[in-house]
């Protein structure tokens, strides 16, 4: 009867064994891990590069109508009305119209775009794992060690609180789909898997750029982990060559090519001398690969140890540097050191392969081959954004290591696995019991969530990301520029008063900041001259104004900006109507959507007395308005005046009425 019983729990045992494990409970922890770490962005306002894409973008806020045009052209069409001089375009339409979509329904509430974003992060979790079970099918433990830090890691707060930034989760989500439904073709052999990873893979593209680098991806994943050799890897990999082909013919047709164009910008291109008053002019090349060496260092050491964060890493902040610097040389040996092993891993991998030796091919399914993998993945999704290729618009920035941290996380949980000599352990629920694993996990989970956790406050709005991101990027004139702006364009609509005028004193003190770093740095010369013109200082308002011209003498955005700052002061301080009046319609031919601009020109007509067409300019602002708030009462009321002026009693009274509902303090 004993030996009955013994053979029945043996048989129990092994069918216990033989069967598919259940991961829903994995699935659920990871999603729940996600989201919960970026929750407190729930109410976040917009911030940063949002205007971009959404809060400034012209397309996007027509919705359903502005799509056919978010789909043709650059990313900054929208904005700025032309493509910037950035290297090859941009041109990530799919993201664009998602938030047009977006835009339809929820229009400036940014609470369901901060949801999606966190969604999507929750979502990627659990497909990241799928993808990395696929490539560790012994061993899910490994997937799960490394989707957990891979979530955790704090670097990725720009990405997930950053509402532009869902163009880098779209991505990497559709990459990991694309992997997935690979390495499924690969295991069943069933074709619609191919076509879903095609598919996966052009839809990535469409969200970023970056996924070109999965060209190289794609071959080594199935070379270490699919028991492809190298020659079915490149084969297998030769319909995602022909997707991304594809992809380049229309990206190249619509908005450009690497190559087409550079810009002379110190704010666009760090790698520029200053020569003040002169042009910039392009670094040494060795002194640019030297400075990029020690970029590619900063990466590194940031997901090492991700602290300071920072939203901006622009001009001067990672000053020029040469190879006669230990930091470029730290760089180029550890980087040399770690590519020379991955690709030593690499290449006795492909002896033992086509080595008679079979039995060496189960010793490479070892931690030794995802050491290289990871190296290899992290240097190849890198190179991208590494300024070495191509130039990306900036030195730095942490959104461009989303992807390219998988790499590192996955390193990271192997040489967890390897220290706690728990490799060979099964992912059970109650993985956490076993302490050896569970306390220097812990070590790692604990201090990168709560850096998240806290991180995330600073994307709460423009004001909070900048006033904490100065006191970190203390050499960037943009940081410092941003900072400045924040605190005028909040209160540019203030009442005179000793605070505003302390606000605007403090701004102004940041732009010079700005401009001593760059120089060349004209909108911070625009902005103090609009200051001055708050504070009616119209001398000094048309120094600076004067001063932005002779920076940027060419036909750009700046130019006709500063002319109808300049119109505004003549006109409205100056009350010199025969230099306002030439200067703001200068500014309408190259802007006539401007609704500012019309409205300076209204002021200037009516206190000219050609009431007719200050009735016309003001007409013209307001319907150029989408919505009304209190700060749109002074069109009211001053359309409203011209009517008066004009005597037309009935017409006035309307407008009047008009105004006082917007701000009913105007009555008195």
């Amino acid at each position: 009867m004993s030996k009955k019983k013994n053979n029945i729990s043996k048989t129990q045992k092994s069918a216990a064994k033989n069967q598919p494990l259940n991961f829903q409970w994995v699935y659920i922890l990871l999603f729940v891990f996600a989201v919960g770490l970026y929750l407190n962005t729930l109410n976040h306002s917009f911030a940063f590069d949002d205007s971009v894409v959404i809060t400034g973008n012209k397309y996007t806020k027509q919705g359903f109508d502005g799509i056919k045009t978010l789909a043709t052209k650059d990313l900054f069409y929208g904005i700025y009305g032309n493509a910037l001089d950035l290297e090859g375009g941009r041109w990530r339409p799919l993201t664009l119209v998602m938030f047009a979509i977006e835009y339809h329904f929820f229009g400036d509430n940014a609470m369901p775009y901060h949801f999606i974003n966190i969604l999507l992060y929750g979502i990627t979790a659990i497909v990241l794992f799928l993808t990395l079970k696929e490539f560790f099918p012994r061993n899910h433990l490994l997937a799960f060690l490394a989707t957990l830090l891979f979530i955790a890691h704090p670097i990725h707060t720009e990405v997930v609180a950053n509402i532009k930034s869902r163009d880098e989760l779209v991505s990497f989500l559709f990459l990991c789909l694309m992997l997935f439904n690979l390495f499924r073709f690969v295991r069943t052999e069933n074709k619609k898997f191919i076509l879903y990873s095609v598919l996966c893979y052009f839809t990535a593209l469409l969200s970023k750029e970056n996924g070109i680098t999965f060209i190289a991806i794609i071959p080594l994943a199935l070379f270490f982990f699919a028991k492809k050799n190298i020659k079915q890897s490149i084969i297998l990999t030769i319909p995602f060559f022909i997707t991304a082909g594809i992809y380049l013919a229309i990206r190249t047709s619509l908005v450009g090519m690497i190559g087409d164009r550079q810009s002379n910008d110190i704010t666009d291109n760090p790698f520029l001398a200053l020569h003040f008053p002169n042009l910039p002019t392009p670094i040494p090349f060795m002194d640019k690969l030297a400075t990029i060496s020690w970029i590619l260092l900063k990466y590194l050491m940031l997901l090492i140890f991700p602290h300071p964060l920072t939203s901006d890493y622009g001009f001067n902040q990672i000053p020029v540097i040469g190879f006669s610097d230990p930091k470029a040389i730290a760089s180029v040996l550890i980087y040399g050191g770690l590519i020379f092993y991955a690709i030593k891993i690499l290449l006795e991998r492909i002896k033992s392969e086509n080595s008679e030796e079979k039995t060496l091919n189960s010793q490479f399914s070892t931690l030794n081959s995802i050491f290289s993998f990871s190296i290899l993945y992290f240097v190849a999704t890198i190179s991208i954004v590494s300024n070495i290729f191509f130039l990306i618009g900036t030195a730095m920035g942490e959104r461009f290591v989303y992807i390219t941290s998988l790499g590192f996380c996955l390193a990271l949980a192997a040489a967890l696995l390897r220290i706690t000599n728990t490799t060979n352990y099964e992912l059970r629920k109650d993985f956490y019991k076993n302490s050896k694993l569970a306390f220097p996990l812990l070590l790692l989970l604990v201090p990168y969530s709560y850096k998240t956790f806290t991180r995330n406050p600073a994307w709460k709005d423009n004001k909070a990301l900048f006033t904490a991101d100065v006191k970190t990027s203390t050499g960037s004139a943009n940081a410092h520029y941003y900072y400045a702006n924040t605190l005028f364009t909040d209160h540019i609509n203030d009442d005179p008063s000793p605070k505003r005028d302390s606000l605007f004193t403090e701004a102004k003190n940041e732009f010079r900041k700005g401009m001593e770093i760059n120089p060349y740095f004209h909108y911070c010369y625009y902005n103090i001259g609009l200051i001055w013109e708050k504070l009616g200082n119209p001398d000094s308002a048309i120094y600076y104004q004067q001063k932005t011209l002779a920076l940027k003498p060419e036909n750009t955005m700046a130019i006709y900006m500063a002319k109808g700052a300049l119109g505004l002061v003549y006109g409205k301080l100056k009350g010199d109507f025969e230099h306002a009046i030439p200067l703001l319609k200068e500014a309408l031919a190259n802007k006539p959507n401007d609704e500012g601009y019309h409205e300076n020109l209204g002021i200037c007509y009516a206190m000219k007395g050609d009431f007719d067409n200050s009735i016309k300019e003001f007409d013209s602002a307001i319907k150029l308005k989408t919505k009304f708030e209190k700060v749109d009462a002074r069109i009211f009321m001053n359309l409203a005046l011209s009517w008066q002026n004009k005597g037309n009693k009935q017409k006035a009274d309307e407008y009047f009425q008009k105004a006082f509902q917007l701000d009913p303090s105007l009555k008195k």
